[in-house]
């Protein structure tokens, strides 16, 4: 439902002019012509250039083309499960501390959970410092809050994870 289609084209070598596809755009394919005379590892250094200049995304998890999803419902955008399963742990440590007390300190979420390592309270520490650690537990769970909050709106809405 979720999952996108493979892309049906897959690298290979044209044997012929006839193997090309009508279909084929500057957009989505990329045909290069190597001399079988070079040094290997000339190809490869030529071939790593052309790549670099053609395929211009960066390392790490590239943002989904929204638009080209050919999934039933297609998501719409980036998510890691361990984001959304943290962001929804906030959520229900928040309501069930409103639910016990009637309010809640964000930044006691933050140390329940134990969200952020640095900010989390030793007995060594000095006003200053708690106050600090307090600001970036309490910023932490408000971020992860506010976060859960609107994906539980819009997923009603249809669109998951928002």
């Amino acid at each position: 439902m979720f999952g996108e289609k493979r892309s049906a084209l897959i690298p290979k070598e044209l044997n012929s002019k006839s193997e090309w596809e009508e279909d084929w755009d500057y957009q989505n394919v990329m045909v290069v012509a190597l001399p079988l005379t070079m040094g290997k590892r000339e190809l490869q250094s030529r071939f790593a250039k052309l790549l670099n200049k053609r395929h211009t995304a960066k390392r790490g998890r590239t943002a989904k083309k929204l638009g080209k999803s050919t999934a039933r419902f297609p998501l719409n955008r980036n998510y890691t499960i361990e984001s959304l399963q943290k962001a929804l742990d906030v959520y229900d440590c928040y309501t069930r501390l409103v639910q016990l007390n009637g309010k809640a300190k964000l930044w006691e979420v933050g140390v329940e959970l134990r969200l952020v390592r640095t900010a989390m309270p030793t007995t060594g520490d000095i006003k200053q410092d708690i106050a600090i650690k307090r600001n970036v537990m309490a910023a932490t769970v408000k971020r992860y809050l506010k976060q859960a909050e609107t994906i539980i709106a819009n997923t009603s809405l249809g669109i998951f994870p928002s």
